[in-house]
């Protein structure tokens, strides 16, 4: 075999690999491509799971507290929020004392306060018209007067809420467990503010214009793929 022979057989091995290299990369893009995507359907899969699971263990608490005490928990009722109807509505809905009364709570004449039964949480009542509310429905004068037993939450429940006129408040709101579209301030453990870090679950027992007439609409909005999601207890 001749020096040029050899040459040109090495040349088209050469273009060969690199064809093959070119072909294997190609291959390893397209099933790279293939398992990004199919982790983010995982992940919003796991997304909606997750706050369907919270919203029926949360619905389950509500008709329990319904059940022993023979009422709804109570809304918020205030009327005074800023913005269009349906911002105020979201702020309405959004804030409520739906922490507490599946808590339950006894009331200390002394400091005019109300304390969960399980002692996690104190908030005097005075502060309970951020909610709209004047008093825990689900309270009783001392421990043993209370007919309702308390709804077990966990910590990753429910969060601080930042007041910028009272940041010394001490005011829970149930979350959800991810993100959503749009967000409350909250507190941090050295009681400093952090700014969109609460997303709330929204409740309505009483506007005429709710899903469940006759009973209470429970819903999360959040943000999965890109987009904002509403799950609540009622079918579409």
């Amino acid at each position: 075999m001749n020096s040029r022979y050899s040459d040109q057989v090495t040349r088209k091995q050469s273009a060969f690999t690199l064809i093959e290299l070119l072909v294997v990369i190609t291959i390893i893009g397209v099933l790279a491509g293939l398992v990004v995507g199919m982790s983010g359907l995982a992940s919003r899969k796991m997304r909606d799971m997750r706050v369907s699971a919270e919203l029926q263990n949360l619905v389950a608490g509500i008709e329990n507290y319904k059940l022993q005490t023979g009422f709804y928990p109570p809304d918020n009722s205030r009327t005074d929020y800023p913005g269009t109807p349906a911002e105020q509505e979201w702020a309405r809905t959004a804030q409520n004392t739906l922490f507490y009364e599946l808590s339950g709570a006894t009331f200390d004449r002394t400091t005019k306060s109300f304390t969960t039964l399980n002692q996690s949480e104190s908030i005097p009542a005075l502060d309970l018209s951020y909610f709209g509310a004047s008093t825990i429905a689900n309270s009783a004068r001392k421990r043993s007067d209370v007919p309702f037993r308390s709804f077990m939450l966990k910590a990753a429940q429910y969060k601080e809420v930042w007041l910028a006129g009272k940041p010394d408040a001490d005011l829970e709101l149930l979350v959800v467990p991810v993100p959503g579209p749009k967000m409350i301030d909250g507190i941090n453990e050295k009681k400093q503010q952090v700014p969109k870090s609460i997303n709330p679950w929204h409740y309505d027992s009483s506007s005429t214009n709710r899903h469940n007439p006759n009973g209470f609409d429970l819903w999360a909005e959040y943000i999965v793929g890109g987009k904002t999601n509403v799950v609540g207890n009622w079918k579409d």
